[in-house]
Formats: C-alpha cells, sequence, structure tokens
C-alpha cells in the first residue's frame, strides 16, 4: 500500500520530517504504465508551454525562498512547495536513464539536474495523484521510495542531443565566474622537486564548470614576477562566437597581461563537452599553465558517473624554456616522465618517488571519463586493461558512440569515453596505461605512465597484475570513419588554400617551421587586433596573414608535408570538418569525405602526408591555426587567419586592449625583457 504522504530524505538518507509530498489518493502500481499514457496528455493542457531551460534559468535567479515565493508559486502552478525540497535537497540515485527503478534509496543529482535543468514546466503536481508529470517526457512515479522514470525521459533527452548548437543555444541567464591567480611555486609532481608556473598553486588548475548556454567570466591575475613572465589564458576549442578579443593569444588577440597586472575573459558556453585552458605565452601552458574546462551538458550514451578529467601529460624535471634551447638547436628533447591527473611515479637512481593517480570504482557502474592531453610532444595510447571504452565525444562535438579498448590521443586533443566496470570476475585491481608513441615521442618512461583503477572490493594496496592490450607503435588519430558526429552536417568544397610544411634553419642557425615559406613571427606588443582596429593592413611577412573577406564561404586547407614528422594541427575560432587524411602525396586522386566528415578543433597531419580541412567563414575575428606540438608553436609553425575583416573593429574593446598594452610596454621598458620566439 503506498502512503498518502511521502516522506522526503535528504542526502544522509535522514527523514526530513518537515518537508512531505502530501498525496490525496492511491494509485494502483499495475496501472501506472496506463497513467504514464494516458492521464499524462491531458495534464498538459493545464500547464505553462515549455521553454527548454527556462525553470533552471529561474531557479538559479529566483532561489525557493520565502522573499521569492509569489513568483515562483505564480509560475510553477502553485506548487512552490515542491519546487522548495527538488531545490533544497541533493536527491541520489545510481542511474539516469530511462527504465531503471531505485528501491530504497533517493533520487540521484543526475535525475535532479535533468528534471530543473533541462526543461522548463517539468514537473506538474497533479491533484490527489501520487505521479509528477514530466510534461515533455511522460511521468515519474514516486512509490514511496522507489522511483522510475519512463520511456519519454530517454526521448527528451536526446532530443537535447539533437540541438543543433551550433545554431541554438540554451538562455540560461547564469553567470560563472572564476579568479585565477598565476603563481610561481615549488611542485613534486612525480617526487622530484622543481619550480613551476601555477593556476592558483596546483597542476592541474581548477576546473571552469558551466553550463551550456551560461556566460562565464575569468578574471586572471599575473603574480610571475620572478620568472619576469607576461601570460594569456585561451580556452582551448570554445568557439568565442564575435568574442575573439577573449580567445586569449598574446600578440594576435591581446598584448601580454604583465606582472601585477590583471585581465578579464568573458564568453559564452555555446558549446558542451570536455576541454581546457592553456597559457598561449610563450612554452607556459606546459610549465604547468592550464586545468580543464567541463560544459555539462547532454551525452550520446548513459553512464552512471562523471568522473571529471583525466589529464595526460609529459613532463620534465627542467623548465620548458631551458629545453627550448635544445629544440632549436638539435630537435626535440626527451622528457623524463608523463603524468595521469598531475601525477606518477618516477625512478630516481634505484629510488622510487612519487605516487600514481589512483580511483576507485563501483562494479556494475558506469563511468565518464572527460581524457584531454595537455602534452607538449607526445602522442599517447590510452587504455584500462581488461576493459572497453566507449567513446562518445571528440574535442567539444558528440559522436556516434563506439567501442574501443586503445585510444589515440594527441597534443591537444580530447575525448570523452565511458567505461563500466564489468570486470569483477577478472580481478578488482587494473591499470590504466597511457603509452607514450615512441614513433614520434621520447620519453625515459614510457612503460611505466600509470595509473590504478581498484574496484571497490578490492582488498590490495599492491600494484595490479594485469596485462595491457596489444598496439601499433604509430603517431595517428583515430579512424575517420569511427568519428561521426551525432548532429550531422555536411561540409561544401570551397576556396582551396595549400600550405606546405616544412623545416628550415634561421640566421642564428636555429631551426624554424615554415607554412608556406613563411614562419611566424609577431609581436607581442603589437597585436592583430590593434593593428585590425587601426586599419592597418601592414603586416610583416613573418606575420602568416591569411586574410578571408568574403562571411559564409566555405574554405579548404590543405596541408602537406615530405617531413617524416605527425603534426596534430589546431585551429581557434571553428570546429573543422577533416575532408581527408593520409600519407604520401595529396593530389586530385584524393577523395574528399563531405557527408558528414569528423568535426574537431585539432586533427593530426600524419608524417609525410596530408590533412584536408574545412570550414565556413562565420565568425569574424583574428584567429591562429598552428601545430599544437610545443616546441614547434615556439618555433614558427604557425599562421594567423584574418575573418571577415570588416566586421572585426566593431567587436574590439579599445580601452581594453590599449591599457593591457601600455602595462605590458611599461613593464617591458622597466625590466628589459626581450621576445625570443615566435610571439605566440
Amino acid at each position: 500500500m503506498l502512503s498518502k504522504s511521502l516522506e522526503v530524505r535528504s542526502k544522509d538518507n535522514k527523514i526530513n520530517k518537515d518537508s512531505k509530498f502530501n498525496m490525496g489518493s492511491k494509485v494502483n502500481q499495475a496501472n501506472k504504465d496506463k497513467v504514464a499514457r494516458s492521464e499524462v496528455m491531458s495534464w498538459q493542457n493545464t500547464v505553462v508551454p515549455a521553454v527548454k531551460l527556462e525553470t533552471y534559468s529561474i531557479m538559479r535567479r529566483l532561489p525557493p525562498t520565502e522573499d521569492n515565493k509569489l513568483e515562483l508559486d505564480t509560475y510553477f502552478g502553485y506548487h512552490w512547495d515542491i519546487f522548495q525540497n527538488l531545490y533544497n535537497h541533493p536527491y541520489i540515485i545510481l542511474k539516469h536513464h530511462k527504465g531503471h527503478v531505485y528501491e530504497n534509496d533517493l533520487i540521484h543529482q543526475h535525475v535532479k539536474l535533468y528534471l530543473i535543468r533541462c526543461g522548463v514546466d517539468l514537473f506538474f503536481f497533479k491533484l490527489n495523484r501520487i505521479e509528477l508529470s514530466l510534461v515533455e517526457f511522460g511521468v515519474v512515479y514516486l512509490i514511496v521510495y522507489s522511483f522510475r522514470v519512463f520511456d519519454g525521459l530517454d526521448s527528451y533527452y536526446h532530443s537535447f542531443v539533437d540541438t543543433d548548437y551550433y545554431n541554438e543555444v540554451p538562455e540560461t541567464g547564469v553567470t560563472r565566474e572564476y579568479w585565477f591567480d598565476l603563481q610561481e611555486v615549488t611542485v613534486a609532481p612525480d617526487g622530484i622537486e622543481r619550480i613551476a608556473l601555477t593556476v592558483n598553486g596546483t597542476i592541474p588548475g581548477p576546473t571552469i564548470e558551466a553550463d551550456w548556454g551560461d556566460n562565464v567570466v575569468v578574471h586572471v591575475t599575473n603574480n610571475l614576477a620572478s620568472s619576469m613572465n607576461g601570460t594569456s589564458i585561451h580556452f582551448h576549442g570554445i568557439r568565442q562566437n564575435y568574442t575573439n578579443q577573449h580567445d586569449g593569444v598574446v600578440s594576435i588577440t591581446q598584448c601580454p597581461t604583465a606582472p601585477g597586472s590583471n585581465y578579464t575573459y568573458t564568453w559564452r558556453a555555446t558549446q558542451y563537452g570536455t576541454t581546457w585552458y592553456h597559457s598561449h605565452f610563450a612554452l607556459q601552458a606546459w610549465e604547468g599553465v592550464f586545468g580543464g574546462i567541463k560544459i555539462n551538458g547532454p551525452a550520446t550514451a548513459n553512464y552512471d558517473v562523471d568522473l571529471g578529467h583525466v589529464f595526460l601529460n609529459d613532463w620534465s624535471h627542467e623548465t620548458s624554456s631551458s629545453l627550448e634551447i635544445v629544440s632549436e638547436s638539435q630537435g626535440p628533447p626527451t622528457l623524463e616522465n608523463a603524468l595521469i591527473n598531475g601525477t606518477n611515479v618516477y625512478n630516481d637512481s634505484g629510488v622510487v618517488t612519487g605516487s600514481r593517480f589512483e580511483t576507485t570504482w563501483e562494479a556494475g557502474t558506469s563511468y565518464r571519463l572527460r581524457l584531454v592531453s595537455g602534452a607538449i610532444d607526445t602522442q599517447f595510447k590510452f587504455s584500462v586493461d581488461n576493459h572497453t571504452m566507449l567513446v562518445i565525444a571528440n574535442d567539444l562535438v558528440p559522436i556516434v558512440p563506439y567501442n574501443t579498448t586503445v585510444l589515440n590521443i594527441g597534443m591537444g586533443q580530447r575525448y570523452d569515453v565511458i567505461i563500466t566496470a564489468d570486470q569483477e570476475s577478472i580481478g578488482t585491481d587494473f591499470w590504466m596505461r597511457a603509452i607514450p608513441q615512441t614513433a614520434c615521442s621520447n620519453n625515459d618512461n614510457p612503460d611505466n605512465i600509470k595509473g590504478i583503477v581498484r574496484y571497490s572490493t578490492s582488498i590490495s594496496s599492491d600494484d595490479p597484475e594485469t596485462t595491457g592490450y596489444e598496439y601499433t607503435n604509430e603517431c595517428v588519430d583515430e579512424a575517420m570513419s569511427d568519428l561521426v558526429p551525432y548532429l550531422s552536417k555536411n561540409a561544401e568544397s570551397g576556396t582551396s588554400l595549400l600550405e606546405a610544411v616544412t623545416l628550415g634553419r634561421n640566421t642564428d642557425n636555429y631551426n624554424r617551421w615554415y607554412m608556406n615559406s613563411t614562419s611566424m613571427v609577431v609581436e607581442w606588443n603589437n597585436p592583430s587586433l590593434l593593428q585590425v582596429y587601426e586599419n592597418d593592413t601592414m603586416f610583416t611577412d613573418t606575420s602568416g596573414v591569411v586574410r578571408l573577406d568574403t562571411a559564409n564561404e566555405w574554405v579548404v586547407f590543405v596541408i602537406d608535408t615530405t617531413m617524416p614528422v605527425p603534426h596534430p594541427i589546431h585551429l581557434h575560432g571553428h570546429d573543422f570538418n577533416v575532408l581527408a587524411q593520409g600519407t604520401g602525396t595529396y593530389d586530385s586522386s584524393v577523395t574528399l569525405n563531405l557527408d558528414n566528415p569528423p568535426r574537431r578543433d585539432v586533427a593530426m597531419l600524419p608524417s609525410a602526408g596530408y590533412l584536408v580541412i574545412a570550414f565556413e567563414t562565420d565568425n569574424p575575428g583574428a584567429w591562429l591555426m598552428h601545430c599544437h606540438i610545443g616546441w614547434h608553436t615556439s618555433e614558427g609553425f604557425a599562421i594567423q587567419i584574418l575573418e571577415r575583416w570588416d566586421e572585426i573593429e566593431p567587436l574590439i574593446d579599445y580601452d581594453v586592449l590599449e591599457d593591457n598594452c601600455n602595462a605590458w610596454d611599461s613593464y617591458v621598458e622597466a625590466n628589459s625583457v626581450e621576445q625570443d620566439d615566435s610571439g605566440v
């Protein structure tokens, strides 16, 4: 029998005596499917028409306090008490997909977020019923301490995945604000101490978290006085639609922010998924100035627990700036180690230092891992022994899920994967592996970059004894045929531009990378946006400028090389379409895939091969395209795209641009700072 008064339990499972859903009558459980399909339709007519995400926006602006009761009561059909309970209590449940019954448990945060965040009038309390009606996706039954989501939820959930996020963004009315303090601190991520540059004192830095449609404001204070480093923060993969000035690239969108100065970035989360931020000043990103960005939104497959970011970074016990001298004169240096989420062990002359990344999983539970390669020059293969990964996104693009056991991830790339803890019959302790590919990466610790997955039933503290999957030592992307965007969009052929990549030496006999015979050198104190604002079209020969003045035109870049070195190509301000990718010489016989090709913001130019990418000129600004190997960017492997010149100047806040440049100029003059790299 069902109680007429359903008690609400809090997170610690204690009954909240003051919070009850008062029910007027009982529902026969055997008839619940019938009710779900027949009653809800008539209820919909009594509810305010749904506008996606408006409820969440209202709840954020007007939390359910007594002061806001009248307005919320009016909006929610005079059932404010229900929403107060939903807002105040951290409901807990194990799954967030349809058809799963939860006995003697509480409603999980995931469900709470779907019910409040992802819809509008998702709840309607029908008097004399024991159901909550979710207008757009059926009925949720509160049956004593059980909870069931019927099949409408799944279709509603996927309706968000189907949304064309390039043209439609939720209006949340929410602003997320963060404060970053760049500091020089002593760190020992693998047990070996060294000075590093950090965000708020940690490596990785704090995660920026927002919801799809939110506004994000990041205040950056540069306290890197000892190293006399300027700085900037680039929000990797964020398209910055019509906010080019906040892309955070020195010499392109701003002057460096001087030590002792502040800079504020503002942008909107028009995409959702996994990415990261990092400095775009010299090699600072690989000195520790980076962290995660998590934008909550729909996914193309169900999972139980979001584990957040898993960063893969190569790591040296020397500073990147000192190693750059080696790279310029001799070629890429060999790094001592690599880290998983900022930690690993190191064998220092027979003495093992540091500690491994560990995570505990519950058997039968599925976990979302947000993989990010923050490496300066290491291609990884990622795996968890005995487990299969379901890949659901590349970069910030949801894809049709596919299974793999070993995942290729290049510098700057991101993959979202779901792994189910379903191997308890095999064991309870498993290696998580990030394996540098020696075909293109040099590391002194290639077989020992590991984390540990322990099931909650494990009683061991020893290293796992599992065996890794077999793999081919190679530096490649995941197969194009696997990276199918869930939101289908075709590409178009258009104006083609050829960018030949070569390596040479400058007059000082240092290595320099070239695109179409130009090795980029731009000036910290004269960013491109300043030149655009002043209508100064006289860019230097080393500026690497490509002007694309026509709006909404498809442009195809053919990037090729005869060099036996792969390069991760990153474009700011856009997701690009990968039309072709292969080894050998590119010519007219190569077939271009225009039918919903992979979309992303970093793709691999294969060793002695070609990469063909296309995008539409739909975002005015000065956008950098570059190799995401840190040494190569520093050595000139970049071009800048000036997109829709006439529309850029009105987007520029000149006062902010000028004030920041003046502060930098004053600092340089007082401290005799010299530029010794490409400027980006």
